[in-house]
């Protein structure tokens, strides 16, 4: 029973310690410049390149490409925005590989969506590997006083997909920001109207893959029926 109770304590640091292990990324914050290995990521560039992959981050043991369709402009508030009628994508590989890795804890907060402007639709593809739309009106979103829902595109089965502002205001003016968080292999702003800023802190975590989780669970089963048989004999 005691070798048993080790054992299970043992698979258990295995199935969590991804889950436990967190790595801390500050999104293009104020007086932060890119320290990679610090988890700090100031998106400076892709002022000169429109994708660029953070390597290791934070120690984290995955990589994060970030892709935008049009590059990114410094502005107020010594952060960095996504211009007008371009696209942002963020992609979580294994280091040093282009293999998928999926992330829970992901977090940013987008700010200075101004006056009728708009941002959306926004794409995922989840932790099982599949591409989806997201609703705007879902738990994943959380909008400044001034933010509504509104369908942006009608042709793709998800309605609300986009949001809408009422108000402008300074860069720092959280009643016209809105924050997305979810358990992802990728997540992406497909079109904002408006110049945006990603920002924010968040803390990732590595989600096991099935495959390694249904190994790790066929291990323990097996040594449970071992244990059974060797305490018959005994």
């Amino acid at each position: 029973m005691k070798k048993l109770l080790i054992t299970l304590a043992v698979l258990g640091v295995i199935f969590t310690s991804s889950l436990v292990n967190a790595t801390t990324i500050v999104w293009n914050t104020q007086g932060y410049s890119t320290n990679v290995a610090a988890g700090f990521l100031s998106f400076d560039e892709l002022r000169s390149s429109t994708t660029y992959t953070y390597v290791n981050v934070g120690g984290g043991n995955f990589d994060l490409k970030v892709t935008s369709s049009a590059l990114m402009v410094y502005s107020t508030g010594d952060l960095n925005y996504t211009a007008p009628n371009s696209s942002l994508q963020f992609e979580f590989f294994a280091t040093g590989t282009s293999n998928p890795v999926a992330v829970s804890g992901f977090f940013i907060n987008w700010l200075d969506l101004d006056k009728d402007r708009t941002a959306g639709p926004f794409r995922i593809v989840d932790v099982n590997g599949v591409s989806s739309i997201l609703n705007t009106s879902s738990s994943y979103f959380t909008l400044g006083s001034s933010i509504s829902t509104v369908d942006l595109d009608g042709t793709n089965g998800v309605s609300p997909d986009g949001l809408k502002s009422s108000s402008s205001g300074n860069w720092n003016n959280s009643n016209i920001s809105f924050s997305t968080s979810l358990a992802i292999h990728s997540f992406t702003l497909m079109k904002t109207t408006d110049w945006i800023a990603p920002t924010g802190t968040c803390d990732i975590h590595i989600i096991p893959e099935p495959s390694t989780l249904f190994l790790l669970g066929l291990g323990l089963l097996g040594f449970i029926a071992y244990n059974k048989r060797r305490n018959r004999k005994s």
